[in-house]
């Protein structure tokens, strides 16, 4: 860490662990705006999404191309206010003998709070599909957030010098 920031301190800067960026998943898909619609009486403009053709170099990458959807974006703030994701196409987890996902359905609600900040309000999944070809679910999860609280805190950070051997 002391490295790190002397580096800064020199100009120079800290390079980052190598991963996937949300940028690299958003290029895998093809945005359309469609309509404008007024939620929650704010402004907002609705985008339709789907999966480019081709294989990524992204984790998961089956899964993704297999997304759809439309999310809403606050015209004002350039925040998601709501988002619906489904499938197009059955997802196979361990080429089908792990899992296979028939539908796949998520709908996303998110609040802004007073402050601008936008936090999620409520989360639905629906999921039906197969497991180790013989058994079949369905499931439906909720959860629900409320109740948001701002805490105040204060971080103190020191460094003891190792002593030499």
């Amino acid at each position: 860490m002391r490295e790190r920031v002397e580096k800064l301190e020199q100009g120079r800067v800290a390079r980052e662990q190598v991963g996937v960026r949300l940028s690299q998943i958003l290029e895998r898909y093809d945005f359309r705006t469609t309509a404008r619609e007024r939620r929650a009486g704010r402004d907002s403009l609705v985008l339709e999404f789907q999966a480019r053709p081709g294989k990524r170099d992204l984790d998961s990458d089956h899964v993704l191309r297999a997304l759809a959807g439309r999310l809403w974006v606050d015209e004002a703030e350039r925040a998601v206010a709501h988002a619906e994701i489904h499938n197009t196409q059955g997802i196979k987890f361990a080429l089908g003998l792990g899992a296979s996902v028939r539908s796949l359905a998520m709908v996303m609600d998110f609040r802004r709070l007073e402050d601008g900040v936008w936090l999620p309000e409520r989360i639905e999944a629906r999921l039906a599909g197969r497991m180790f070809l013989f058994k079949s679910f369905r499931r439906r999860h909720v959860t629900s957030y409320a109740n948001y609280q701002r805490f105040v805190t204060e971080t103190e950070e020191s460094y003891d010098t190792p002593v030499p051997r």
